[in-house]
């Protein structure tokens, strides 16, 4: 059997010291101590590098619907959607304002696959890593008259055929998305590099396409599609946790319990362009803070089966150093990059 893990998942309590003091922090800086003197003062945009409807566009229109109720910012803030290039779109633009805390994005580690595989030159060191805001697991989804009734009948067909069945990826291949399915498959005996993907500039266009039947498989965390999975018109084959989660997934079995050892998760962070002052980072570590411990997210990460692994700054940006050199085998392994 072989396993496989992104990263260890901490237990959710460790981070609340972390947030404590930085929401401390945050005080200081309103009565012009310490780092956090800095403020935003104009419109702060949330930068999104992928389509409307998507996940990552409900991750950054939540927080900012947090930000605005609870006062985070003494500033307006809007969401800009930046789609485009497996996310490099985004990523460029937020650079094109080097330095100036008046611009964040929320991402996934897509953006480290990017630049393994070439796709961009933009990586850990090229950014501010702000945060890590939650972690999730990856569900394989289908419509609900599939043929296909659990992730063995996904491998057989597969393995049968390689390129049988169209697969709806979202952003990019080599994605948190893409090695959620391809890792399990390979390890099954799936020939993963003849695998028919199409790519899609958000999870909300695959699911479109997997609905009109242009499309057969689309793997997501199942957070962003929980709406759908609960009406019934689409439902999991396997689900990438070690254990079964809840609500209406409850009767999705992990790849494990199939036969497939393989347990991975993916983050959702907030990024700052290069160059971002300390005290800007600050800033952002403690609104961030402040919003990771109040009701209203814990509440949304429970409905939307999320792992609350709130990470600051130095710790996140450790953790991506390390998760650069893990991808970089799985890429490898999955035939994606050529051994040097």
């Amino acid at each position: 059997m072989i396993t496989f893990d992104f990263r260890l998942r901490p237990s959710r309590q460790p981070w609340l010291g972390r947030a404590l003091c930085a929401a401390a922090v945050l005080a200081a800086g309103y009565s012009g101590a310490g780092l956090a003197q800095w403020q935003p003062t104009k419109n702060v945009e949330i930068i999104v590098n992928t389509s409307p409807g998507g996940g990552l566009d409900q991750f950054a229109r939540f927080l900012h619907k947090l930000i605005q109720s609870q006062r985070t910012l003494p500033v307006t803030s809007s969401v800009v959607n930046k789609p485009g290039g497996g996310g490099t779109i985004g990523l460029v633009y937020l650079n094109q304002h080097a330095g100036d805390g008046h611009y964040v994005m929320v991402a996934t580690p897509t953006f480290l696959t990017n630049h393994i595989l070439g796709r961009s030159n933009i990586s850990v060191g090229d950014v501010t890593i702000v945060t890590e805001m939650f972690s999730e697991y990856v569900a394989i989804m289908v419509r609900a008259d599939s043929p296909l009734k659990d992730g063995r009948d996904l491998v057989a067909a597969l393995r049968k055929d390689p390129a049988g069945l169209s697969i709806g990826i979202a952003t990019s291949l080599g994605n948190h998305n893409h090695t959620g399915i391809a890792l399990p498959l390979k390890a099954a005996g799936v020939d993963v590099r003849k695998l028919r993907a199409v790519i899609f500039n958000s999870v909300a266009d695959a699911n479109t396409a997997l609905l009109g039947g242009h499309i057969d498989v689309v793997p997501t965390p199942p957070g962003n599609v929980v709406a759908l999975a609960g009406s019934g018109k689409i439902r999991g084959l396997a689900i990438s946790a070690p254990a079964r989660i809840s609500g209406p997934y409850a009767n999705v079995p992990t790849w494990k319990e199939l036969g497939i050892d393989r347990v991975a998760s993916t983050t959702r962070n907030v990024l700052g362009p290069k160059g971002m002052p300390p005290e800007q980072v600050a800033f952002w570590e403690a609104a961030l803070s402040r919003i990771a411990k109040s009701p209203e997210w814990a509440e949304d990460l429970e409905r939307r089966l999320l792992n609350n692994t709130f990470k600051l700054s130095a710790e996140v940006t450790a953790h991506m150093r390390q998760q650069y050199e893990e991808l970089k085998q799985v890429l490898t392994d999955l035939g994606m990059v050529t051994p040097k």
